[in-house]
């Protein structure tokens, strides 16, 4: 979800405005470098570097983390100049999804939390997968989820609407991220 919400960021129209708009959220493609996949959180910090350009990075609030722990990571990037980094408040982008757009994508209604493994959950309530989960060994059930976050990632967030986004983040969390890329892009590097 990732490069789809830089995406958002850069379409040519609000999408953190009026919140009853039923235009999708993520609309655009961009030709753009993109990273995904946490790992090594301590790695991130350098990683990027070598592009020279303006960066977001988003790390999500995942507890179950073994340090170094986002927090302290997010802190040495925001330290560099010209980066953004921000931790996110739930466990995973996928918890930003609406569960209306994972009904619209997978036919299951699941119920989501901000620390949900929505990936793994919707992968275990498939009809299709749901009987034969128990039986499945851990390295099976790592694909299933993977593919599972990967049509999250790709066919859910297609479905998202401004208000859907609304009702899953309140804050304004995803549209502070909008905001803050946009202020990369549009401002001299410090």
């Amino acid at each position: 979800m990732g490069s789809r919400l830089l995406a958002a960021a850069l379409a040519d129209r609000p999408i953190c405005g009026t919140p009853t708009a039923d235009l999708p959220v993520w609309s655009i493609k961009l030709d753009c470098r993109a990273s995904a996949g946490g790992g090594d959180l301590a790695a991130w910090t350098d990683r990027l570097r070598p592009w020279a350009a303006p960066n977001f990075t988003c790390m999500t609030g995942n507890r179950h983390r073994k340090p170094p722990c986002g927090k302290e990571v997010v802190e040495q990037i925001n330290r560099r100049p010209g980066c953004r980094a921000v931790l996110t408040r739930k466990r995973s982008l996928e918890n930003y999804l609406h569960p209306a757009a994972i009904a619209a994508t997978f036919g299951i209604t699941v119920l989501i939390e901000d620390d949900t493994p929505v990936a793994e959950r919707v992968a275990q309530s498939r009809p299709d997968w749901q009987a034969v989960w128990p039986m499945l060994s851990p390295r099976a059930r790592r694909r299933l989820i993977t593919r599972t976050k990967r049509r999250l990632n790709t066919e859910a967030v297609q479905h998202m609407t401004p208000a859907l986004l609304a009702t899953r983040d309140p804050a304004g969390e995803v549209c502070g991220w909008f905001r803050a890329i946009g202020a990369l892009l549009d401002g001299p590097q410090r």
